[in-house]
């Protein structure tokens, strides 16, 4: 990490909090441009974050604030720089809920300790989606106001620029780019006004004080439900089993009724054209991540990616004809 960054979540942390740091740990990246370091002090540990983009930064501090006011489970901000680009975060440890379930689980048993956790995770984003993203200041939707077609596209895009052409150039992209339409046509009939928090998968979901946390919900917008809880259940490395992820998805659908009318059979109806999506945009990130930046980590969950596609292909039906993408994809299972 370069020295200049080091120094001024430092000397943040000195002016903001009247701490002296004692020592610094750079923390590893992810697939993001952030960077991390845990500073040590006293009276224990907080994290200091740079992030070039204060567009970015802005949305994540200002979603944090809110949800804060809601009770969510986020980490608290301790202190911004002037810059806007330095920002420190209180530290919740290591112990992710997919390093806690890769480190638990026993082939396809998993322990109920990692089971409640789930459960935890799903009861909160129920609440964070209804109830604490009601009242949200949309201008903080960064990126986009909701996952609407420019966003669905550009996720279908990014699966087709970044994967399939790289791995399965033999498609016509015109049809592809029909497909791409009356899916997207398709997915925007549901209900969208919910908060959608864009990668909810077990790596942004921190285990500390035997509670569910919260991380890196700053490309959230507008959106329908079953998108989130997709992103969990099919995380590609954690690899859940069907059978949990239909029991898991019965307890969000029972959690989230009681906070808002749900729809169960519009639900599903909706829920493997959003699975589809998902799947999708994963595949898309990680070829940019893996096959072009060579990041091990997204290199290694291809596979486990793949995977979900060939399930879906096996179990779901669309009331919507997807000619090319069906062939697409076929094609990269073979």
């Amino acid at each position: 990490m370069d020295n200049t960054i080091t120094q001024t979540l430092t000397k943040l942390a000195e002016d903001a909090l009247n701490i002296k740091t004692l020592d610094c740990q750079p923390l590893s990246q992810g697939g993001s441009r952030r960077q991390y370091i845990r500073l040590n002090h006293d009276e224990g540990t907080l994290l200091g974050v740079y992030n070039p983009n204060p567009i970015e930064n802005q949305a994540y501090i200002g979603m944090t604030s809110h949800f804060l006011t809601q009770n969510c489970p986020v980490p608290k901000i301790l202190g911004v720089a002037n810059d806007g680009l330095h920002y420190l975060v209180e530290d919740l440890g290591d112990q992710t809920l997919l390093k806690l379930l890769l480190d638990k689980r026993v082939g396809d048993t998993i322990p109920e300790e990692v089971l409640q956790y789930y459960r935890q995770a799903l009861e909160q984003l129920a609440v964070l989606q209804i109830t604490a993203g009601a009242n949200l200041d949309d201008s903080l939707c960064w990126e986009r106001k909701r996952f609407d077609k420019q966003s669905m596209l550009w996720d279908l895009n990014y699966f087709k620029y970044y994967f399939l052409r790289i791995k399965s150039p033999g498609f016509n992209e015109q049809r592809l780019e029909d497909d791409f339409h009356r899916l997207a046509d398709y997915l925007l009939e549901a209900q969208s006004d919910y908060f959608m928090f864009r990668d909810f998968q077990a790596r942004n979901i921190m285990i500390h004080d035997g509670r569910c946390w919260f991380i890196d919900f700053q490309g959230g917008r507008r959106g329908a439900l079953p998108y989130d809880v997709i992103s969990l259940l099919y995380q590609a490395k954690a690899s859940l089993p069907h059978s949990v992820r239909e029991s898991l998805l019965e307890h969000y659908l029972t959690v989230a009724s009681r906070l808002t009318i749900i729809n169960e059979a519009e639900f599903r109806a909706r829920y493997g054209g959003f699975q589809l999506i998902r799947f999708l945009q994963v595949l898309g990130a990680y070829g940019f991540r893996g096959l072009i930046e060579g990041k091990p980590h997204f290199i290694e969950s291809i596979p486990f990616a793949l995977s979900n596609l060939r399930w879906w292909l096996g179990h779901n039906s669309l009331p919507v004809d997807l000619p090319e993408l069906k062939r697409a994809v076929e094609g990269l299972l073979e």
